[in-house]
C-alpha cells in the first residue's frame, strides 16, 4: 500500500512519537491513553501529510479513517520498529488500531471536536491556523472584546496590567495549543 520511502517517512514519525512519550526498549507496557494518544498523533500525521494524502484521495468520509487505520496497521508493522520498542508495545498498538470500529469512533469524535475548534480560531479562513490566530483569540476572549472590553480600561478602570497580561498568556497558551497539542512542532500553524 505505502511506498517504501512514506512508510520509512512514517516509520521514523512513529520512533519520534514514541520517543517524545519516553517509550523506549524497556518499556513493556502502555496504559491505554498513551496508547490512543499515540495512535491519534500518527493519526494526525497522516492525515496532514501531503505525500500520503494520495493514498486518501477519491475515499469518502466514512472510508477515510477506515483508510487511515490501515495505514496506522501498516506503519506499526515495520520490521524498523522492532530494534525500538519491545514486541509488547508493537502488539498494543496494533491492537488498538485493530479494534477499528471503536478507534475509528474515539477518533472521529476528537477528530470533530478538532475541526470544530480549529475552525473557530482560523480567523482568515484559508485553512491554517496560526500561533497569531490562536493568541488573538485568546486576547479577544481575556478582553472581554465581546462585551465591548474590559473595564479596566475605562477612564476609571482598576489597572494598566490587563493587556499585557492578556498579550503574554495569550502568546503562551498559543504556543503551546500549536506546537504541543496539536503537533505543529517546528511550525508557527496547524492545517485544518
Amino acid at each position: 500500500m505505502l511506498t517504501v520511502k512514506d512508510k520509512k517517512k512514517l516509520t521514523d514519525t512513529v520512533i519520534s512519537i514514541l520517543n517524545s512519550h519516553m517509550i523506549v526498549l524497556d518499556t513493556h507496557i502502555l496504559d491505554h491513553s498513551t496508547c490512543l494518544t499515540v495512535v491519534n498523533e500518527l493519526v494526525s500525521v497522516i492525515k496532514n501529510s501531503a505525500d500520503i494524502g494520495v493514498y486518501l484521495k477519491g475515499t469518502t468520509a466514512d472510508d477515510r479513517m477506515v483508510k487511515i487505520l490501515e495505514i496506522v496497521m501498516e506503519v506499526l508493522s515495520s520490521e524498523e520498529l522492532d530494534g525500538k520498542i519491545t514486541p509488547e508495545v508493537q502488539e498494543q498498538l496494533r491492537n488498538i488500531s485493530q479494534n477499528a470500529e471503536l478507534t475509528a469512533t474515539v477518533l472521529t469524535v476528537v477528530d470533530g471536536v478538532n475541526d470544530a475548534v480549529l475552525e473557530h480560531l482560523d480567523a482568515n479562513l484559508d485553512g491554517r491556523v496560526t500561533v497569531q490566530e490562536v493568541e488573538d483569540k485568546v486576547i479577544s476572549c481575556l478582553m472581554c472584546e465581546k462585551a465591548g472590553g474590559c473595564a479596566c480600561y475605562a477612564d476609571d478602570g482598576c489597572c494598566k496590567g490587563c493587556k499585557k497580561f492578556s498579550k503574554d498568556l495569550g502568546s503562551i497558551t498559543a504556543k503551546i495549543f500549536i506546537k504541543v497539542f496539536c503537533c505543529g512542532c517546528d511550525k508557527n500553524y496547524i492545517t485544518r
